[in-house]
């Protein structure tokens, strides 16, 4: 599993299935951890702004209720990844696994650049959730999120 930009929406082409379907899905992270967050290759660099996600997150709760659009939080995929398989696969039925999430890590084989942008791919743990807590700016943020559960 890899950390990313977070709440990016973007156009994916559509799943070739039968019969065919549209599926959205967007994967979220706590935007304290978002911001704090650095570039695997410049470690000065950080990965994205808060009003990027700020921006995005609007699209995103417009979104949510679609019977076909799936949010996947990232601090649950982190902390259950099987669960939230579980979960994608009862609202996708047409899927059929070939790993575990938990097991990604052994499976995964992401470009040469996204590796090394990414610093790798690591087995998936929630070693990182929370991380802002520790960023030297933390004294100047709530401690709480502006992402509430749906």
């Amino acid at each position: 599993m890899a950390d990313g930009p977070p709440a990016y929406i973007g156009q994916m082409p559509p799943l070739d299935v039968q019969p065919p379907m549209d599926v959205e899905s967007c994967m979220i992270r706590d935007p304290r951890d978002a911001v704090v967050s650095h570039h695997a290759l410049d470690q000065q660099r950080y990965w994205t702004p808060l009003h990027f996600w700020k921006k995005q997150i609007g699209h995103v709760r417009r979104l949510i209720g679609r019977r076909r659009f799936i949010v996947v939080k990232c601090e649950d995929l982190v902390t259950r990844p099987d669960s939230v398989q579980d979960e994608i696969m009862r609202r996708l039925p047409f899927l059929r696994k070939k790993t575990n999430f938990s097991h990604f890590h052994e499976v995964a084989a992401p470009s040469a650049l996204s590796a090394e942008a990414l610093g790798g791919v690591r087995p998936i743990a929630p070693g990182r959730i929370g991380n802002w807590r520790n960023h030297p700016a933390s004294r100047r943020r709530p401690d709480r999120s502006p992402w509430t559960d749906h």
